[in-house]
C-alpha cells in the first residue's frame, strides 16, 4: 500500500538561515523558505500486529477504544468544550495524571469545509523542547507553574485525535515511533510566524529507519493519544511523537472525506523522578538568520499560543 507524506528536503540554506512559515498580509519576502518533498512512509497497521501494544510510557503513543457522548454535538471549535472536558477524565485515568487541562481543539476536513483546517500531510512534531513552556504555562495557575519549574511536577503536552463521523480512510493519521528517530539529524526546527506572534515547531526529514504506525479504518470510537512534550520522559528517552496525515493508496475512489478532531491537553502529576528543569527561559540564542525579523518586530520572548478555552470556564480544580 502506498502511503505518501511530505518531508523536509535537505538544503545547505538551513545551515545559516532558519526555515519559517508566515501567515498574514503580504511581505517583501516569500511566505516560506521551507522546501518539502514527498516520500513513502514505512508503515505498519496495528490491526495486523497483535503482539505490539505501544503505551504512552513505552512509546509515547497508544490507540484506545472510547465512545464519546459529546462528540456528536460538535459543529465547530466553539462547541467543543464539553467534549474536551469529557476527555480530561479519560486522560486522567489513562495517564494517572492529577490535573488535565484542555488547551485547544482543531477540526479538520479533507473536503475544504468552512472553519475547518486541512489534514496536515507534513511529518512534524507540534513543539520543540525550547518552545514547550510558552505553550504550556498559559492555562496553569501560578502554583502549578512553580511546581513544574521546580521539577516537583511532571508536565506533558498530550494530543488526542479521532475521526468525527466516518472511519478515517482518506488521509488517516500516522504516528512515528520515537525510538526510531534521530532527533538531532532528522528534525528541523522552524518558526511559525504571524504579524503578532511566532512559535517554534519541528518538521522531519525522511529516514528509512523511521517506523510509522496507523490503525486502518479507524472509527470515531477509536482514538490515538500521543505525547508532544514531556518534562520527565520515561528513562530520559526522547518521546515527542512525530505525526502526519498521509495519502492512502488503498482508499476507495470517492470514499467519504476525512473529518477529524484533535484536542490538546496539559497533563500534570507529581514527578516520577528528580530532575532539574530550566523551562523558564530555555531557548539559546539563535545562530541562524531569521529573514522575517527584518519585516516583523517581535521581542525575543515572542512565543504566543492561541488557546481555545479559558481556564475559569473549565471548572478544573
Amino acid at each position: 500500500m502506498a502511503a505518501i507524506a511530505n518531508f523536509v528536503k535537505d538544503s545547505d540554506l538551513y545551515k545559516t538561515v532558519k526555515p519559517y512559515i508566515y501567515y498574514g498580509p503580504e511581505l517583501s519576502i516569500p511566505s516560506s523558505n521551507l522546501a518539502l518533498q514527498e516520500s513513502s512512509l514505512s508503515l505498519t497497521d496495528l490491526r495486523t500486529v497483535s503482539d505490539f501494544k505501544p503505551t504512552i510510557e513505552s512509546h509515547g503513543f497508544c490507540f484506545i477504544e472510547n465512545k464519546s457522548k459529546e462528540l456528536p454535538t460538535i459543529t465547530d471549535e466553539s462547541t467543543s468544550q464539553p467534549y474536551a472536558i469529557e476527555m480530561t477524565q479519560v486522560l486522567k485515568k489513562l495517564l494517572g495524571a492529577t490535573i488535565v487541562i484542555p488547551v485547544q481543539t482543531r477540526l479538520r476536513s479533507s473536503n475544504k469545509e468552512p472553519n475547518k483546517g486541512s489534514p496536515g500531510t507534513e511529518a512534524h512534531i507540534d513543539t520543540t523542547v525550547f518552545d514547550a513552556w510558552g505553550r504550556m504555562h498559559m492555562l496553569m495557575t501560578q502554583e502549578e507553574q512553580e511546581l513544574v519549574l521546580s521539577g516537583k511536577y511532571r508536565a506533558r503536552i498530550i494530543n488526542f485525535w479521532r475521526p468525527m463521523i466516518n472511519h478515517a480512510e482518506d488521509f488517516p493519521l500516522a504516528v512515528l515511533d520515537p525510538t526510531s528517530i534521530d532527533y538531532d539529524n532528522d528534525a528541523v526546527a522552524l518558526d511559525f510566524v504571524t504579524p503578532t506572534s511566532a512559535a517554534e515547531t519541528a518538521y522531519l526529514k525522511h529516514n528509512p529507519n523511521h517506523q510509522w504506525y496507523w490503525l486502518s479504518n479507524q472509527t470515531p470510537d477509536e482514538a490515538i493519544v500521543f505525547t508532544q512534550y514531556d518534562t520527565h520522559p520515561p528513562k530520559g528517552m526522547f518521546n515527542h511523537v512525530g505525526h502526519c496525515a498521509f495519502r492512502n493508496g488503498a482508499a476507495r475512489p470517492g470514499c467519504p472525506p476525512r473529518r477529524s478532531i484533535e484536542a490538546r491537553f496539559i497533563a500534570l502529576e507529581p514527578a516520577p523522578y528528580e530532575k532539574p528543569t530550566t523551562l523558564a527561559n530555555p531557548h539559546p540564542p539563535e545562530t541562524q538568520k531569521q529573514p522575517w525579523r527584518e519585516f516583523i518586530d517581535l521581542p525575543e520572548a515572542h512565543i504566543s499560543y492561541k488557546s481555545t478555552f479559558v481556564r475559569e470556564d473549565l471548572q478544573i480544580y
